[in-house]
């Protein structure tokens, strides 16, 4: 699926990209978000600031790089 086309902002302008280690083992959390997008981002940062829950976010992308890189 292609989410998005020509040139976009983010991508071309922020070149210091995070790496984020692969999961590789059996882990536990409280929530696990499936998609590293705006909305996914967005809600970790709120469960782990206001409630103070092990959350772990996850994605098959680099995180942000989807719809979200397109549309913010």
């Amino acid at each position: 699926m292609n989410l998005h086309n020509g040139q976009l902002y983010w991508p071309e302008t922020y070149t210091d990209h995070i790496q984020y280690p692969q999961l590789e083992e059996n882990i536990t959390c409280d929530v696990l978000i499936v998609g590293g997008g705006m909305s996914g981002a967005l809600c970790a940062h709120v469960l782990r600031q206001e409630k103070e829950l092990d959350v772990v976010l996850i994605d098959r992308r680099k995180p942000g790089s989807g719809s979200s890189s397109a549309n913010s």
